[in-house]
């Protein structure tokens, strides 16, 4: 991993400096030639001949690969940091001492590289064992519906203790080590349809080692989908008052507690479940048989392993599904089986490897020879970590650093995708694809690792301070202690530092790309003069003063600008200098972003500057859609407008230069007064807040006409006739349609065939709407209805919708209907509830 990473991150960082328009930083051609030789030899050679399990060897030769071009790019980006500080950059400006010393990195790279060459003649000329990523990810992708092969029986088992026996509240445990497949059949027991029509709330926690009560009845909140936008200043006890009281008393509940590791974590949270002697229950899964002889009125069921009938057929379905094995692959896939021991975890992991495989003989006896070796004497416990281990081994290489860095979130967190991609980006482990973005190219590498089932948490990490920290370059830090602040400052060559509290990295952190800490962005000024080397910055708690980031430019490589604060906050001024970012990629601002007028755009001229790379903008305030800057974000794909009266006239503001941003995706306008808008054809997603705009029923004609639109969000519409009648042709692609106090709407006149694809409705707050179209239940994609505080007719049209919808087509695939009331409302109207017509206050 480290070599083809380090390889990766180099030739990034070289490409970056060769195509840069500012600053000119300047490298000898011929060492730029002889560094770019070296690197690509050098990924190919790894590429050709990855690293298989116990070559001790070949880990001591990639460990000089990457030690090598860690060396030769810390001599590069401090020769630029050092540029960009003095402000001593263009052409032929280079200093003995650093040519010097990439010299003699290179030659360091040109000795490997021989050594390599030399390697490949001993090995000789023969099929590779690893396969590409493409052919990989196609292959593997058989392997992700396994189901509960070879547990059927379990499931059935657990089903009938869930919906059956005594009405009081019960606890029932599934225990087993590791691997086993716990979660999977409690995952499956709670995506079971018969258990969404029995019970009336459904919620799935994780608990996990370190267990927080308040964050697991918040999660109760979140797993039953209530609301729990109003808990956010509620205490532990409030919280619990809230679960046990205003949502689970008197329904049938079904909550399951994941990976409890401790009686505590019950004892904490016990007293918020009620019991009312309604068939209510509760699994908890655990590893530790102790821990469920103590959960009160439980029962248990104990995972064994799979006995070699059934490894097989979960083996078959995963590598073969419906093809069978070949009689030449039989024999050796059924060695490999038994050799995993009826471990579940082990047969997928193996299954997702040969997946990918080709079936290949030779490759199959390669990996029943090395499992057998890895395994011997192995407990179960660590079978599986050596199991992963050598799943990692034939990983792809260039996925290899992808996979470790995942080391950055802590067990059980939710992996957000794009902001993964993100960080792999600005450590420069993202490959450039020719017709890709970046993002395109990072979210197949997320699918090759979940189709080869690798994303798994086996074990929790903590960071500790190793002894030798001088050429530690990555540091990732949960908790905050004297001995870690006192240590970073003997971090010299640290690319990344992420923690989760404000910490200041040291002024000697002049290499640092990736920033990201909860601290105010007002305490980092001086990165922007110290640390000129950062891609990736994430800072909190912005000031109530505009901050003006003059320097900010200077952050010459930057890529991703994340800033938190709140939108009572006065906001984030960027300098004029943000027009010459070009590396720009993301700007997510949780708070207000004010953007100075670009300089005329003269793209005559060489030394004029398009921010080709940006692609999501949030949050600009009064932003001004102009020639000027839609030119200079030509591939905008996510774009958040707010425009505040109080700063611009209406005569100042128009976006009907909006259509020329050809590639922009999602559209999110909130404005105080009318606007001139026009819509280009590429977006998916729209979200309109337009205050005094009376003439919706325009405004939606000119919508429904997007080819590609998705999801449409319309807030605080004024329609001029009270009257909201759809024709056919419009909203062909539409999925989500969310109207919310749209006050004076009355009378809404739709066909099916005028939302042909909708899947989810939501209404909020419509005073005057009575009914919802009849053709609108007869969309056949429709899955749910949500309402919120509308009133009580448009309530019961949807009862009366969503019962014709259960005669139609049955409780299992009826349409689901959520609705929030007010108290008083909630009292005249509790009646209509059932368990697909869920009622709320």
């Amino acid at each position: 991993m480290a070599a083809y990473g380090a390889l990766a991150s180099l030739m990034h960082t070289l490409h970056q400096i060769e195509h840069h328009p500012l600053p000119p930083i300047y490298l000898d051609k011929e060492q730029l030639e002889s560094l770019t030789k070296n690197i690509t030899f050098l990924q190919e050679f790894l590429e050709t001949y990855p690293l298989t399990a116990n070559s001790e060897e070949r880990y001591r030769f990639e460990s000089r690969i990457a030690g090598a071009a860690y060396m030769a790019e810390d001599i590069v980006e401090s020769h630029v940091v050092d540029q960009i500080q003095d402000g001593n950059y263009g052409e032929n400006i280079i200093s003995v001492e650093f040519y010097r010393g990439l010299q003699r990195a290179i030659e360091d790279l040109d000795l490997i590289k021989k050594e390599a060459m030399e390697m490949k003649v001993k090995m000789g000329v023969r099929p590779q064992l690893q396969r590409n990523s493409s052919m990989a990810a196609a292959a593997s992708s058989t392997v992700k519906n396994t189901g509960m092969v070879g547990f059927d029986d379990v499931l059935l088992e657990i089903l009938d203790k869930l919906t059956g026996g005594k009405p009081e509240c019960q606890i029932i445990s599934i225990v087993g080590m590791g691997g086993i497949g716990k979660t999977t059949l409690a995952r499956n027991t709670y995506m079971h349809p018969y258990i969404k029509e029995h019970f009336d709330i459904c919620a799935w926690v994780t608990i996990s080692q370190e267990f927080d009560a308040q964050r697991i009845l918040k999660e109760v909140l979140r797993g039953a989908k209530l609301d729990i936008a109003d808990s956010s200043e509620k205490n532990e006890n409030e919280i619990g008052g809230d679960v046990s009281h205003k949502h689970l008393f008197g329904r049938r509940y079904l909550i399951i507690m994941d990976d409890m590791w401790s009686i505590e974590a019950w004892n904490k949270i016990k007293f918020f479940f009620p019991d009312c002697n309604n068939g209510s229950r509760i699994i908890v899964t655990t590893r530790l048989s102790h821990l469920a002889r103590q959960l009160p009125n439980s029962c248990g069921i104990d995972m064994k392993f799979l006995d070699e009938d059934k490894s097989w057929d979960l083996f078959s379905e995963i590598v073969f599904e419906e093809e069978g094995c070949s009689p030449e692959l039989e024999e050796i896939g059924k060695n490999i089986v038994r050799s995993c021991g009826g471990l579940p975890l082990s047969i997928v992991v193996i299954g997702g490897i040969l997946a990918s495989s080709g079936f290949e003989r030779e490759y199959w006896e390669h990996i029943e020879e090395n499992l057998n070796s890895i395994l011997m004497n192995s407990e179960n416990n660590e079978q599986c970590s050596k199991i992963l281990e050598m799943s990692y081994n034939h990983l792809p290489v260039h996925l290899k650093p992808c996979f470790l860095y995942l080391g950055v979130y802590i067990e059980d967190d939710q992996i957000i995708v794009p902001g993964l991609v993100k960080l792999w980006t600005a450590e420069g482990f993202i490959k450039a694809v020719s017709e890709k973005t970046l993002e395109e190219v990072g979210e197949e590498y997320v699918k090759d690792l979940v189709d080869r089932n690798l994303i798994f948490v086996n074990n929790r990490h903590r960071v500790g301070i190793p002894q030798d920290t001088h050429s530690q370059r990555c540091l990732f830090i949960f908790e905050v202690e004297d001995s870690v602040q006192h240590a970073l400052l003997s971090m010299p060559l640290a690319r990344s530092l992420i923690c989760r509290f404000g910490l200041l990295p040291s002024p000697h952190h002049r290499l640092l790309r990736i920033f990201y800490a909860e601290l105010p962005f007002f305490e980092c000024r001086y990165l922007e003069n110290q640390l000129v080397n950062l891609r990736y910055v994430f800072v909190g708690n912005i000031p109530r003063n505009p901050i003006s980031a003059s320097p900010l430019h200077l952050l010459w490589n930057l890529q991703t600008l994340i800033i938190k604060g709140k939108f009572d906050e006065e906001g984030f001024t960027a300098p004029v200098e943000f027009w010459n970012m070009a590396y720009l990629r993301h700007v997510i601002v949780k708070t207000y972003l004010y953007l100075s007028d670009p300089p005329s755009l003269n793209l005559n001229r060489e030394d004029e500057i398009v921010l080709a790379n940006l692609q999501t903008l949030t949050n600009v305030r009064n932003f001004k859609c102009g020639q000027e800057v839609v030119k200079r974000i030509p591939n905008v794909k996510k774009l958040t407008v707010n425009v505040i009266e109080l700063d611009v006239g209406c005569s100042d503001f128009d976006l009907s230069n909006l259509d020329q941003l050809h590639k922009l995706e999602s559209f999110v306008c909130r404005c105080d007064f009318p606007v001139n808008i026009i819509f280009p054809h590429s977006l998916k997603k729209l979200s309109l807040d337009i205050a005094y705009y009376r003439n919706w029923e325009d405004m939606l004609e000119k919508i429904g006409s997007l080819p590609l639109l998705q999801k449409l969000i319309f807030r605080n519409g004024c329609f001029r006739t009270q009257t909201w009648e759809t024709v056919e042709g419009q909203f062909p692609n539409l999925k989500v349609l969310k109207l919310r106090r749209c006050g004076n709407l009355s009378c809404w006149t739709s066909e099916s065939s005028h939302f042909p694809r909708l899947e989810r409705l939501v209404l909020d707050q419509l005073d005057l709407l009575n009914e919802i179209p009849s053709g609108i239940g007869e969309i056949q994609t429709l899955q749910s209805i949500v309402l919120k505080f509308c009133s009580q007719s448009l309530v019961i049209s949807a009862k009366r919708m969503q019962e014709e919808q259960e005669e139609l087509y049955g409780d299992e695939v009826a349409l689901q209907v959520r609705v929030k009331l007010s108290p008083q409302a909630y009292e005249a109207m509790r009646d209509l509830a059932a368990p697909n017509f869920e009622l709320h206050t």
